[in-house]
């Protein structure tokens, strides 16, 4: 096996801080990058988290963990209680990254 095996963790909604890393360590095809979980949640932009993190998987092989924050997040699908849970741990901030406003309905997801 060539390349590296990088690995990135808790980034929480911080696109700039990743975009930095990445931009550090010029992922290439060879190259494995294993993110840690927590992607999402109290940072300001889980959306370009996210974004980043799908155009990052067609330049290299990307292996995301599911963190405590993913599982927060998908537990509501599971149990409408545990929204409450997801929200109050950083829910609200990645709501908010997708144009979410309190009282508000979520928008479509964009293109």
């Amino acid at each position: 096996m060539t390349g590296r095996t990088i690995a990135i963790g808790d980034i929480h909604g911080n696109s700039r801080a990743l975009a930095a890393l990445l931009d550090a360590v010029e992922p290439q095809p060879e190259d494995t990058i294993v993110t840690l979980g927590d992607h999402i949640d109290r940072g300001p932009d889980s959306h370009g988290v996210l974004d980043r993190l799908v155009r990052l998987a067609c330049d290299c092989r990307l292996v995301p963990l599911v963190g405590n924050h993913e599982e927060m997040f998908a537990a509501p699908l599971r149990n409408k209680s545990a929204i409450e849970k997801w929200l109050r741990c950083g829910g609200t901030d990645t709501l908010r990254s997708y144009g979410w406003q309190k009282g508000a309905r979520p928008r479509p997801l964009r293109d």
